[in-house]
């Protein structure tokens, strides 16, 4: 349904050659004002109110079978520790060294992450208008699917199941059956 949706009903309003274009690459289309509306980064809203543009933001709507107002996928770095590393006790010093709250705040500030920390959304850094709408979507935030063990296999699914649906190859319930049995062969699932 979302994909009859987005390459249906908005296909007219997308950007040219869709499948072309990686998501980091939109703000070139957005800032040349041959875009005027698509799922970015908060480093994209910063880059457009630096050349000029009036930007807005908003959450992403959950959509037609959503139970709730809006959607994301909260994504967060993690730091592990190998069972064979011979010095545990350093690592999981230098984990809890990287993830006290001036070290996670400094590397959330520098690479533009949501603040996992809620003390964190206090600081200055976030307090810019855009920052509150990606703060405010956490609540709203299904966890990543942590136990997917390919993600660059499983995103090659997806993107041919969407290529081959956009180009007329597929209707979309095959496209998606076929992404569907790849991703579950790439999980060890039959």
């Amino acid at each position: 349904e979302a994909m009859e949706f987005y390459f249906g009903a908005l296909k007219a309003y997308a950007q040219p050659s869709p499948i072309e274009w990686r998501r980091e690459d939109l703000i070139r289309l957005f800032k040349s004002g041959r875009l005027a509306m698509y799922t970015d980064h908060v480093f994209s809203v910063i880059e457009a109110l630096e050349a000029g543009i009036d930007v807005g933001v908003q959450m992403v709507p959950a959509g037609p079978q959503g139970d709730r107002p809006f959607a994301t996928v909260v994504v967060t770095d993690s730091i592990a520790i190998p069972a064979q590393a011979r010095h545990k006790d350093l690592a999981v010093e230098f984990a809890m060294f990287m993830t006290n709250f001036e070290n996670q705040a400094t590397w959330d500030i520098t690479l533009g992450f949501i603040p996992p920390m809620p003390a964190e959304a206090g600081l200055e850094a976030f307090n810019p208008w855009y920052w509150q709408v990606f703060i405010e979507g956490l609540e709203y935030g299904i966890p990543q699917a942590a136990s997917i063990q390919d993600w660059e296999g499983v995103q090659e699914a997806l993107l041919t199941a969407t290529q081959k649906y956009f180009l007329g190859q597929a209707d979309a319930e095959t496209a998606l059956k076929e992404a569907a049995q790849t991703i579950n062969i790439l999980q060890g699932v039959q």
